[in-house]
């Protein structure tokens, strides 16, 4: 029994030895955006200075024992940042200097193996150009811009290619608007990735991440597209503004959660017209070419195996503003909260083959500057439950009938369905990109929906 239980012991050490490997060596990569960079330079040690390649393959694919590896780059725009790991930690964080135009990388790469010829040799980057249009019609233009991947060989397993290796990923973008136009993946299988609120300052195009086992924490993020999806982890976002913000949860067991997300809308499908003067003959001399684009409204995807013992819930949504939600989850709970008019107005349809439904409606405080419908005017709300709201209720419903009073910005089709502040004319702009909320439990789930009253502030009185 002594033996079986010091064996033991030997193989726990040794996995944890290999979960969280002893020797470490920590590399830092950087590529300094200078928008009027011509080409791509690197920092050559050997030579104290920058020098310039035509390469496409720039830097080195893998570390070759007594070679040098580059790790400092400059060049214009990056078009975008690859990393691709199977076993480690990623944090991403904005750099507070506002005058800062570098994207700093540092990778700590572990191993049981402490030679620095394999430590070296974990993670590799390449740098190389891809021209980019930018524009349509005669202001179409071709630039020159950079895609980075940075590849880490590790394994959290005792055998097979690099046993018992991890990286930790630190990534430190610019918050100057120089990414505005970059899209940064992070491939990961087994991973930790938590995303700073400060990066929330650094608008991105795109921000995704993938991974299978772990979790992925995003404190703050600004994007057009941001697409997160784990297997049977977490995913909780606490702060967000995107166009397009899809969450994906691939595998039973996962739970996902966001609050504080704004969906904004976007341009797309944009051409370039021809337009006449009004008045003028349609000749070349009174002729002028503009851009027309459609607009498409802002859109929170949830798509999920959902959590077998009902997540608790499986999917929470909070606080989520403009634009549309599709949920589809397979089993579990779902909720979702938000407000009235300025943070939805549309159609909602809940469905469940199996399970309740369950739409509530939450009052605005007291001295709240509550929306009327049909007009650009607000009216101050009484206490509830006093003699004042009865003599308020009274007044409105005297003054608008046809309301279905208290609560005239909502409206019922079936008891779980419906529309939210169709009429009213104070968010026409939100009517014209019909927003349409649908949750869908596709086999059990319970579906929660609470709807704020609307209104636009309290006044304080002493």
């Amino acid at each position: 029994m002594t033996a079986i239980i010091i064996l033991g012991a030997i193989f726990l050490h040794r996995a944890e030895l290999c979960r969280y490997p002893q020797f470490s060596l920590t590399e830092e990569y950087t590529f300094r955006i200078d928008l009027e960079q011509e080409g791509l330079q690197a920092w050559d040690v050997t030579k104290n200075g920058w020098v310039s390649t035509t390469n496409v393959d720039f830097s080195l694919d893998k570390y070759l024992v007594g070679e040098l590896k580059r790790t400092q780059f400059r060049g214009s725009r990056i078009n975008t940042l690859t990393v691709d790991s199977g076993y480690g930690t990623y944090v991403i964080k904005g750099d507070p200097n506002l005058e800062e135009n570098t994207l700093k990388i540092a990778v700590d790469n572990r191993s049981i193996d402490g030679s620095r010829d394999n430590l070296l040799g974990i993670t590799s980057i390449k740098v190389f150009p891809i021209e980019v249009t930018q524009g349509v019609g005669k202001d179409e233009t071709t630039e020159v811009w950079y895609d980075i991947t940075l590849t880490s060989g590790t394994n959290n397993r005792n055998s097979g290619l690099n046993p018992c290796t991890r990286v930790d990923y630190v990534i430190t973008i610019p918050a100057a608007c120089l990414l505005d136009e970059t899209k940064i993946n992070i491939k990961a299988p087994k991973s930790q990735v938590r995303m700073e609120e400060s990066t929330f300052d650094a608008t991105l195009k795109e921000f995704k991440v993938k991974q299978d086992l772990g979790w992925i924490d995003v404190d703050g993020v600004s994007a057009h597209r941001c697409d997160l999806s784990t297997g049977d982890g977490q995913i909780s976002v606490d702060k967000a503004s995107a166009h397009v913000l899809f969450l994906q949860g691939k595998v039973d067991g996962a739970v996902i959660q966001a609050r504080n997300v704004s969906l904004f809308s976007s341009d797309s499908e944009c051409e370039m017209i021809s337009v006449y003067t009004e008045g003028f003959p349609q000749e070349e001399a009174y002729r002028k070419d503009v851009m027309k684009c459609k607009v498409e409204p802002g859109k929170l995807t949830v798509d999920s195996e959902g959590a077998e013992n009902g997540g608790d819930p499986a999917v929470a949504l909070t606080d989520i503003r403009g634009g549309s939600i599709a949920t589809s989850v397979r089993l579990g709970k779902q909720t979702l909260t938000t407000r009235a008019c300025d943070g939805f107005t549309g159609e909602f349809q809940l469905i469940t083959p199996s399970g309740k439904v369950g739409i509530s409606k939450k009052a605005a405080p007291a001295n709240a500057l509550i929306v009327l419908p049909n007009s650009n005017f607000t009216t101050l709300k009484p206490v509830s439950g006093s003699a004042e709201e009865v003599q308020w209720l009274a007044a409105m419903e005297a003054v608008m009938p046809g309301y279905d009073w208290p609560d005239p910005w909502i409206h019922f089709e079936a008891s779980n369905q419906g529309s939210i502040c169709i009429n009213y004319t104070a968010f026409q702009q939100e009517q014209l990109e019909d927003h349409v909320i649908r949750m869908e439990a596709l086999t059990v789930g319970d579906l929660q929906v609470e709807f704020e009253e609307p209104y636009l502030g309290t006044l304080q009185f002493d």
